[in-house]
């Protein structure tokens, strides 16, 4: 017979497990955002466009609430089935929570970013005027 934490004496209601889904589930999107954000600036000071942080966090807020969003449609899925977490299947549903935090702001974030879209846009605006520049509009672009 298989423990579960209901066998520990976790209340349902006040289940600490439950908090601990949560905030795995926020650090795995957080430590998108960030690792989005380093990423978007390397790229910017590579093509010497520039580049804040703040100004991705407000103009990516679509994304972010997506990922919120998906973080309590997840916490409300699971929800009920807390109660039956073996313990030893505890840090697997801890790291899951994580990677559904990560994965849902990746793919929020890919389909809605307004902040690479705009670097996007800038890139090929320079590239446009540097192949105007040299004469190469029709040229393809050297390896």
């Amino acid at each position: 017979m298989s423990m579960t934490l209901q066998d520990l004496q976790l209340d349902s209601l006040t289940n600490p497990l439950l908090l601990e889904v949560v905030f795995a589930s926020v650090i795995g999107a957080l430590l998108h955002v960030f690792i989005k954000a380093r990423d978007l600036k390397l790229t910017t000071t590579k093509h010497n466009i520039e580049f804040k942080f703040r100004e991705y966090f407000v103009g990516d807020w679509l994304s972010h609430i997506i990922s919120v969003l998906v973080i309590m449609l997840y916490v409300l899925f699971i929800n009920r089935r807390l109660d039956h977490i073996t313990v030893n299947l505890y840090e697997a549903l801890l790291a899951t929570s994580a990677t559904v935090g990560y994965s849902g702001d990746h793919l929020a974030s890919k389909f809605f970013s307004a902040t690479t879209k705009k670097i996007e846009s800038a890139i090929d605006y320079k590239t446009s005027l540097a192949d105007k520049a040299s004469g190469t509009t029709d040229a393809p672009t050297p390896k």
